[in-house]
């Protein structure tokens, strides 16, 4: 196990990590890093550090999952490819395959004879879009299973109403982690191991991002359904940059004239003297824990990996620290505090103004109708030689109560969520823009932002 660490993939490795599932656009411009495994924050946005995690439990064959199919029964294999056995790890299929339609599963053995509510407790506010939307995705699960009803309590602490439910002996029955930490809960048989689940179904992890696995994995077990990733991206306002006729940011992680000098370049040219425009909104990531989310920028993340040792007195590390307070207090390319007070005003974000150039976001609180003008996504920038780790990714997952009385119900929606054409709608529902599914997982996502 590692603590407070950054395990994290190069920017330019991370899109064969994540596979083909992606389109390259998007994943260019978000895909800045992986992040580690398990958060040591606090908030409803888990930060990119680890505290508990090891290594994938399962195997990782080369199955996929398919976006036109679905799970029949508690026990169906999700996966309409056929996968291979694997030294790996156990959860492998020889050949098995579904053809029910993705709208919806067909009703369990455990269904239908009576009437079963699946309880679940979430910090979104009830009424809301996000609110709306997450309770559309359940309310088409269960319009497959009679009997069925899922019941989202709004506006409470996931984690605190799971913990209280539990010793209560009232316990809920899954909820969406949006704090990070959860290896306390694991091992205190809050939240149940999901590894004999995906075996019995023969589902195999390699249906996710490698690391969306890893993020909720703990002794060689799963303790998690990766459901949505959070990860920063670098936005910018197309009409500004073309109005001042510089070139816009690049999607391709692979371009090398990105650097953080040129970046420094743009936002001197999109800043306004008299403080109404600024080329840069604040924020080198979306979620900031006392740098060990940082990218590497000059060569040097936080922490070293391979020699388990800090880093936070490299002068290369101390250089990216020190770039972007300078962007404010040197250079004056950033609001101040008053300054971005008033010019987001009443707004869902800064970037909404129209006065900021390039903004870093990892999830989109607007509406489209909320902005008027034309903005894109690009990728954030970088220096040096190696360690090529520009931004912060963080997979966000399911857990299923221990204690829950309707476990087998659970996994039949966890199953349902395996496929891209159902799970693929999760990460709207976080506001993110990527999923961890492969095989088309982020098209609906790629789709609603285009």
């Amino acid at each position: 196990m590692r603590s407070a660490s950054s395990a994290t993939f190069p920017r330019r490795r991370v899109l064969a990590m994540l596979g083909a599932g992606l389109a390259l656009p998007l994943l260019a411009a978000c895909g800045g890093a992986a992040s580690a495994t398990v958060s040591t924050g606090s908030a409803s946005e888990a930060p990119a550090t680890s505290s508990a995690a090891s290594t994938a439990p399962l195997a990782t064959s080369t199955a996929t999952s398919a976006a036109n199919s679905a799970p029949t029964l508690v026990t169906t294999v999700a996966s309409s490819a056929t996968t291979s056995s694997s030294a790996s790890g156990p959860a492998t299929s020889a050949g098995a395959t579904t053809s029910a339609s993705a709208a919806a599963p067909a009703a369990s053995s455990a269904v239908g004879a009576q009437a079963i509510t699946l309880q679940v407790a979430s910090r979104r506010t009830g009424g809301t879009d996000a609110a709306k939307l997450e309770q559309a995705l359940y309310d088409d699960f269960a319009k497959g299973v009679p009997g069925l009803r899922v019941q989202i309590t709004y506006g409470v602490d996931p984690e605190q109403e799971l913990i209280v439910h539990h010793a209560g002996g009232t316990p809920l029955d899954y909820v969406y982690n949006d704090w990070g930490t959860w290896s306390d809960l694991a091992t205190k048989q809050v939240i149940a191991d999901l590894t004999p689940y995906f075996q019995q179904a023969k589902i195999n992890t390699n249906i996710f991002a490698a690391q969306a696995v890893q993020n909720y994995s703990l002794q060689q077990k799963i303790y998690g359904l990766p459901v949505t990733m959070s990860v920063d991206a670098l936005a910018y306002n197309v009409e500004l940059f073309d109005t001042h006729g510089i070139a816009h940011p690049p999607v391709d992680t692979k371009d090398t004239t990105w650097t953080m000098e040129k970046f420094l370049e743009v936002a001197q040219k999109l800043t306004k003297g008299d403080g109404t425009q600024f080329g840069f909104s604040g924020s080198a990531n979306g979620y900031n824990t006392a740098g060990c989310t940082d990218g590497t920028y000059f060569g040097m993340p936080s922490w070293d990996e391979s020699a388990q040792k800090s880093r936070y007195d490299s002068a290369e590390w101390a250089k990216g620290s020190h770039y972007w307070l300078d962007l404010r207090t040197k250079y004056n390319v950033q609001p101040n505090g008053d300054q971005a007070k008033q010019i987001k005003a009443n707004l869902p974000d800064i970037f909404v103004s129209g006065k900021i150039g390039m903004s870093v976001v990892y999830a989109i609180n607007w509406q489209p109708s909320q902005i008027p003008f034309k903005w894109a996504l690009a990728t954030i920038p970088y220096s040096g030689t190696g360690n090529n780790i520009s931004a912060r990714m963080y997979p966000s997952g399911l857990h299923m109560e221990a204690s829950s009385p309707h476990k087998d119900v659970v996994w039949q929606l966890f199953q349902w969520l395996t496929i891209p054409a159902n799970g693929g709608r999760y990460p709207l529902v976080a506001g993110h823009s990527v999923s961890p599914l492969l095989n088309g997982g982020s098209d609906l996502a790629q789709k609603t932002r285009q």
